[in-house]
């Protein structure tokens, strides 16, 4: 008897989540698209890029870390010149293969 009222209440469970994510899920939709919309507007007010003569060429070691790559990012968005380095034995990383980096 409790075997089956388990397998019962399992199956309420169940049509209760399934049918609670089909209610949600548009919601959620447009949450996710609404965010992205504003945040693609927002970028594009902002300029994060130095006029010609405060440009540096800046040197970032620890090439091999996703640190790294977002450091590279950042300046390189800034207009800086980007230079990743890595101690040996390590090979060309995803910091090296990055558009934002100039020289590895």
């Amino acid at each position: 008897m409790s075997m089956a009222l388990n397998v019962r209440l399992r199956l309420w469970a169940l049509c209760y989540s399934v049918l609670y994510l089909y209610v949600a899920a548009p919601f959620c939709f447009l949450a996710c698209l609404l965010a992205t919309l504003l945040s693609r507007w927002r970028r594009g007010e902002q300029s994060f890029l130095l006029p010609p003569g405060d440009r540096r060429t800046v040197l970032v070691t620890g090439g091999g870390l996703t640190k790294c790559l977002h450091l590279c990012r950042a300046l390189g968005r800034a207009g800086h010149r980007v230079v990743a380095a890595e101690g040996p034995g390590v090979g060309r990383t995803v910091s090296g293969a990055s558009r934002w980096v100039d020289r590895w």
